[in-house]
C-alpha cells in the first residue's frame, strides 16, 4: 500500500490552505489595523505554529476524530505540546529572541485570533474524519 493515498493527500493540502488563509489572513488583519510588520509576522508564525500543534491531536487516528480518541490517552503529546507552547512564549516575548527573529510581543486579543483559528482548523479536519468514517462505516 502506499504512505499516501487520494484521503491523506487530501487532508495534507486542505490543511495547508487552512494555514496559509489563517497566516496571511492575520498578517493582512494586522496590517489593516495600522500594526507593525514585527507583530504581523508573528501572528502569522504563531498560527503555523499552533494550528499544527493542534492538528497533532488529529493526527493520533488517518480515521477517527479526537472525540473517539480521547484528549489525554497519549501523555507524550501533551509533554510536546507543553514544550512547544514555552519554546512559542520565549520566541513571541523574550527581548532577545524578538531582536535575533525579529518577533514582536502579542497581545490578549492576538493571542485570542491565533488559537481560534488553530482551533478552527483543528475542529474542521476532525469534522472531514468524522463524515469519512461513517460513511465507510455504512
Amino acid at each position: 500500500t502506499p504512505i499516501l493515498n487520494s484521503t491523506l493527500v487530501f487532508r495534507i493540502a486542505m490543511v495547508s490552505v487552512l494555514l496559509m488563509l489563517g497566516a496571511f489572513g492575520l498578517f493582512e488583519l494586522e496590517m489593516a489595523r495600522g500594526g507593525n510588520a514585527f507583530l504581523a509576522r508573528t501572528l502569522a508564525v504563531n498560527l503555523f505554529i499552533f494550528g499544527e500543534l493542534f492538528y497533532l491531536f488529529n493526527c493520533r487516528s488517518l480515521t477517527r476524530p479526537i472525540w473517539d480518541l480521547g484528549f489525554f490517552s497519549n501523555p507524550w503529546v501533551w509533554g510536546g505540546t507543553l514544550t512547544m507552547t514555552a519554546l512559542q512564549l520565549v520566541y513571541t516575548y523574550v527581548p532577545l529572541f524578538n531582536r535575533v527573529f525579529g518577533s514582536h510581543p502579542m497581545g490578549a486579543v492576538d493571542w485570542v485570533l491565533v488559537l481560534t483559528f488553530s482551533l478552527l482548523i483543528s475542529l474542521v479536519v476532525a469534522v472531514e474524519k468524522a463524515i469519512r468514517f461513517r460513511r465507510q462505516r455504512r
